[in-house]
């Protein structure tokens, strides 16, 4: 019987560091970010875009590209 008295208690503490790791995210999610995109080299936009449409020329039968 220890083990079922137990159990909610480790519920209601799993509840609260939940509660407050969904409150310092939503913190977090409310801050600025900054990111750097490239146009050349890997990692590219135009690299990526190059990628983007080799797989939609090959989703296609060559009969049927334009």
């Amino acid at each position: 019987m220890a083990l079922a008295q137990s159990q909610p208690q480790v519920i209601v503490q799993e509840s609260k560091d939940l509660k407050e790791i969904i409150a310092r995210l939503n913190e977090r999610l409310d801050e600025p970010f900054v990111t750097v995109n490239t146009v050349t080299g890997d990692k590219g936009i135009k690299q990526a875009q190059d990628e983007y449409q080799r797989l939609m020329n090959n989703k296609s039968p060559k009969s049927k590209r334009k």
